[in-house]
């Protein structure tokens, strides 16, 4: 259905977005941290009961969808997240830009730099 996306590929199309960005920025004198993201989407939950298995599907609803499902169908899910390297998990990570000036490129595209 194209006026519905599973949430799986919303969040996958927001990692990836944020991955371009971040290699855009590489050489940017100016770096933004990446902080929190707070997301809110309409959402369309399906419970589907299979031989008396019953599981959920997360569908997140276009502008259009939304407007034309009932509110009782509907619901509005905000979560928040925040960007982080897998090899640094721990330290902030800044999009494009070099924290101080000598800074390696592989510290500038990636997480903050202590030395």
């Amino acid at each position: 259905m194209a006026d519905r996306l599973e949430l799986a590929n919303v969040i996958s199309a927001l990692r990836t977005e944020l991955a371009s960005a971040w290699a855009d920025g590489a050489e940017s004198a100016m770096a933004f941290e990446a902080g929190p993201i707070t997301i809110e989407l309409t959402t369309e939950v399906q419970v589907v009961d299979v031989s008396g298995k019953v599981s959920a599907k997360f569908w997140v609803l276009s502008a259009e969808a939304s407007a034309n499902h009932g509110r009782t169908n509907t619901q509005t899910l905000t979560f928040s997240i925040t960007p982080r390297l897998r090899s640094a998990p721990s330290e902030s990570m800044l999009i494009g830009g070099s924290p101080e000036p000598g800074v390696t490129r592989r510290a500038q595209a990636g997480p903050e730099s202590s030395d």
